[in-house]
């Protein structure tokens, strides 16, 4: 069987059926209760079942950021809704939860459930990589890995949110057209730059859409 080794700054942690892949430096900041949130994301109620808007949900400030308290909510919709979680020890930052989940026929299928463990792993591997060669993605926080039978599983990616951003498709769809011309030149090159960098390194997105090309703006 083909295996992925975690890089050596990660944790590796059970509960159960549960294991939790952890980058050490947020092991060491967050606090029980966040782990709970953690190992119990298997055992909440499942947010497809959630209506979800086409555009993001509006209003994300509506979390209460004076608790303490580690909230669930759901933030952004991809191939399925994504969870928002607000962690107060990680400078009133969130993080978001993606599950992983087959498209096209496969997702019909088989939906959520993988065999082995590679693919959260793999993905880990490339976002870390991409990082070490100055690539501006996602920070992977944990994976979260649910043992179904065998080696058929279910997994959950969680990563730091990029905080004032949203996609080119919600770009278009959320801008007038005189906000998008006058704009449109300089993001056309930056997505150029941030292609030719990626790829300069060595790596080539298989799924490179409208979708998952980020624009952050900080007003």
């Amino acid at each position: 069987m083909k295996t992925a080794r975690l890089p050596e700054y990660f944790s590796t942690l059970e509960k159960g059926r549960i294991t939790l892949f952890i980058k050490k430096i947020y092991e060491e900041k967050l606090t029980e209760q966040d782990f709970n949130v953690f190992f119990s994301l298997y055992s909440e109620r499942d947010t497809r079942s959630i209506h979800i808007p086409k555009e993001r949900l509006p209003d994300r400030s509506s979390v209460n950021q004076h608790t303490g308290e580690t909230e669930l909510r759901v933030s952004y919709h991809g191939r399925t809704p994504c969870k928002s979680i607000f962690v107060k020890n990680l400078d009133n930052g969130s993080l978001v939860v993606r599950d992983y989940w087959h498209g096209g026929l496969f997702g019909t299928v088989l939906k959520d459930i993988f065999w082995q463990g590679l693919r959260p792993i793999k993905e880990l591997l490339i976002c870390e990589g991409a990082c070490e060669k100055g690539i501006r993605t996602i920070e992977i926080v944990a994976i979260v890995k649910n043992r179904v039978l065998g080696p058929f599983y279910k997994s959950k990616l969680i990563s730091r949110e990029i905080k004032d951003s949203f996609d080119l498709m919600e770009f278009l769809l959320r801008f007038d057209n005189q906000t998008f011309l006058a704009k449109k030149k300089e993001i056309i090159s930056k997505v150029a730059q941030a292609i030719k960098v990626m790829h300069d390194a060595g790596i080539y997105h298989a799924d490179l859409n409208l979708k998952n090309i980020l624009l952050q703006t900080s007003n």
